[in-house]
């Protein structure tokens, strides 16, 4: 594949379009079976791999998302503070 920053460069020809969506699909199925194994082990009671698990989701979140879901979480856990209060 050419270089894109070379001011020659005409784009990538339709064989090579093809082969980087097969190598990125390849990718994409490895790493969903990597991801069910890893479920699988956590599933059958492996601390260590869940763990592992666990921080792989936490990268696929973004901060966004976990803003959205600390909020959600804040909503229904404060009223049960409020009720101890009284």
């Amino acid at each position: 594949m050419k270089n894109p920053k070379d001011p020659d460069w005409k784009g990538l020809t339709l064989e090579e379009v093809q082969y980087e969506r097969a190598v990125t699909l390849a990718r994409a199925e490895i790493e969903r079976h990597r991801l069910s194994l890893d479920m699988d082990r956590a599933r059958q009671g492996n601390v260590l791999l869940s763990r592992a698990t666990f921080t792989k989701m936490l990268g696929v979140v973004s901060f966004t998302d976990m803003i959205v879901l600390g909020v959600k979480l804040w909503r229904s856990i404060s009223p049960l503070f409020r009720n101890r209060r009284r």
